[in-house]
């Protein structure tokens, strides 16, 4: 979950409940699913999913915009965008109430074609965020041209803050620099209220982390006396 204006925004995250092991993360499976190829429709799923739920929440008057991460394969898959459609229109989502969430290394090949993909994403009113920025190669020249609305400043540097002054020097920059390219900054990972004082006094744009919520069910969420930060 992240907080900030007077903006609920959540995150669609998912899990294997294993009929052995328990419950199962992402580290775990994902990385198989993107070798076998069926990160493909698992990720169909959890869109389908997300924007299912995401519609249940916003009848229950409760305003919020949903984050779904998004792999490489999936966006180089050729029915990508038509499914993304059907889905939205399927569900009466509004596409302005969805990001998705993509990672540096999804420009290291055909950045070309990728690029004119996430411009046809926005067309739809869609929001794209650059996920784990500084964790990749970060290229200041990728940077400037990348059809993106959010940064989301990796959660090993938000970690260390307010201490290390490495951390306090790159985190600073990297939001002056994204408000100059006009991009909006998401800091994940926020854990403490020493960190959060810090990027406030930085105006990051917005926060997720534990020092808010731990990952829960859609149903413990609609369930919250919900208050978003203000300032």
């Amino acid at each position: 979950m992240a907080e900030g204006d007077a903006e609920l925004r959540v995150e669609a995250l998912i899990r294997w409940q294993h009929p052995e092991l328990g419950l199962v993360g992402p580290a775990d499976f994902i990385p198989i699913a993107e070798e076998s190829g069926t990160v493909v429709p698992i990720g169909d799923w959890v869109i389908e999913q997300a924007c299912k739920m995401g519609r249940a929440m916003l009848d229950r008057g409760i305003p919020l915009r949903m984050a779904i991460n998004i792999s490489v394969k999936q966006l180089h898959h050729p029915h990508f965008l038509e499914h993304l459609e059907s889905v939205i229109e399927a569900n009466d989502f509004p596409a302005e109430r969805l990001e998705l969430e993509i990672t540096e290394n999804t420009f290291l090949s055909d950045t070309d074609r990728v690029v004119t993909l996430l411009k046809k994403i926005r067309k739809l009113g869609i929001l794209i965020a650059l996920d784990d920025f500084g964790s990749g190669f970060s290229s200041l020249g990728y940077l400037k041209r990348l059809p993106i609305d959010f940064i989301k400043i990796d959660r090993s540097f938000v970690r260390d803050l307010p201490e290390d002054l490495e951390s306090r020097a790159i985190t600073s920059s990297v939001i002056h620099l994204a408000h100059q390219l006009n991009i909006k900054v998401i800091a994940e990972g926020v854990e403490t209220e020493q960190q959060l004082a810090f990027l406030k006094g930085k105006h990051v744009d917005f926060v997720q982390g534990f020092f808010f919520h731990r990952p829960m069910s859609m149903e413990s969420l609609s369930k919250l006396d919900i208050k978003v930060a203000k300032d």
